[in-house]
């Protein structure tokens, strides 16, 4: 039928066949089919929430919109990108599971680069922490993506940067919205974001089931990512996450824990030198063990040789642990493990970093480990001394333990 000649019946027909597509092929032959007359049919709806959602990014957005890179999660043919280029946006990379929304969405011109991934079953095919703002509109709803894919919208998101979300409000998305929100809420409280805004709005699109009339409603979500970002260990572990001992050097009240959790490791001991920091990581029920010890001063009070992964995130810093400690830190891992370590790279730290480096460098040629990764941040914290301003650089080191005897 062609484009011209559809009606609001033949949308509600289309969209009660999406729901009798329950597997993958099923659902990529979908929306395969229905590239062709999408816009026209959303058009018949009147469906708001494209434009809803840029405007909602707009009002929060503090940057420079045409600076700004912008992830549109289930892009579809492009209609989020077209609201968004409206407010100034203008550097788009576009994901969806389907490649004949794809091919029209790359047809706009507005997007740099579109990538094919089926949300829920993929992992999102970007680097994690690179994007200013990042929107999924339209898919989170009953029967398409799941609400665990939120985890990867964040991880996706520079820190400071938003994440807007839509869905339905009506009687078939009670349930699957309810869940949602809860999951939204617990990102919250694991401190990944925190919520900037949620608008409810009446009139979201017309009424397609036999059972509503009119239109139903529809919210949007705007979350702000947190500064705090925990190292990508997870990216060059190679065995299971779930069985592996992870040692959490000047561990806090648990923030680098709770980020590891994330990705399936579970098996926690906590190093710090303020007890009560260490209360509140035990509280937060992930540790199996949490010890005090004052770095620097006292030998990490753990079995050499005994963990998987160790991490310092934090206290590498002028002032606080002695570049030295890093040597304690290879010889608690076990042979091929990771260890992974973080400092500041503002001019308060020029001279530790430079010390650091030489130390991790001196170490690798005396044959103790190897280095994986050495990841460079821009927008590492926001600066807080009174000759920065904006954001203080970091840097992730990541090194893989020697198989020979320390």
């Amino acid at each position: 039928m062609s484009s011209e000649a559809r009606t609001l019946d033949n949308v509600k027909d289309v969209i009660s066949s999406a729901h009798k597509n329950v597997s993958t092929v099923d659902k990529i032959e979908f929306y395969d089919k229905w590239a062709e007359n999408y816009e026209t049919d959303v058009a018949i709806l009147d469906y708001s929430a494209p434009g809803l959602a840029a405007n909602s990014v707009s009002t929060s957005f503090t940057g420079d919109p045409g600076a700004a890179l912008v992830l549109d999660v289930a892009c579809g043919t492009g209609l989020v990108a077209r609201q968004m280029k409206k407010h100034g946006f203008g550097h788009f990379v576009g994901v969806d599971g389907s490649k004949g929304m794809l091919e029209l969405a790359k047809n706009t011109g507005l997007y740099e680069d579109v990538r094919q991934c089926m949300l829920g079953d993929d992992e999102l095919p970007v680097q994690w922490g690179s994007f200013d703002v990042v929107l999924i509109v339209g898919a989170l709803s009953v029967g398409q993506v799941p609400v665990c894919v939120t985890k990867e919208l964040c991880k996706a998101t520079k820190p400071g940067g938003l994440v807007c979300m839509t869905t339905r409000s009506n009687q078939d998305n009670v349930q699957y919205k309810a869940s949602l929100e809860q999951q939204l809420k617990l990102m919250e409280e694991e401190g990944l974001w925190s919520c900037v805004n949620v608008g409810e709005v009446e009139e979201w699109e017309r009424a397609v089931t036999e059972h509503e009339e009119g239109y139903i409603r529809g919210c949007v979500y705007l979350y702000r990512v947190s500064d705090f970002k925990a190292p990508p260990c997870q990216l060059s572990f190679t065995g299971d996450p779930g069985a592996a001992l992870v040692l959490d050097v000047a561990c806090g009240t648990g923030l680098v824990a709770r980020q590891m959790k994330q990705h399936g490791f579970g098996h926690f001991v906590g190093v710090d030198g303020s007890k009560g920091m260490l209360e509140l990581a035990k509280n937060t029920g992930l540790y199996e063990d949490v010890r005090q010890c004052m770095l620097g001063d006292e030998e990490l009070p753990v079995q050499w040789g005994s963990f998987d992964v160790v991490l310092i995130v934090g206290a590498l810093l002028v002032g606080h642990v002695p570049v030295g400690v890093t040597k304690e830190l290879c010889k608690a891992t076990k042979p091929g493990g990771l260890v992974c370590m973080t400092t500041r790279k503002c001019p308060d730290n020029a001279q530790y970093s430079a010390s650091l480096e030489q130390q991790l460098k001196l170490m690798e040629e005396e044959g103790l480990w190897s280095c994986v990764n050495v990841t460079h941040v821009e927008e590492w914290q926001r600066a807080v001394s009174e000759h920065d301003e904006g954001y203080a650089r970091g840097c992730v080191y990541l090194y893989r333990v020697s198989d020979v005897d320390q």
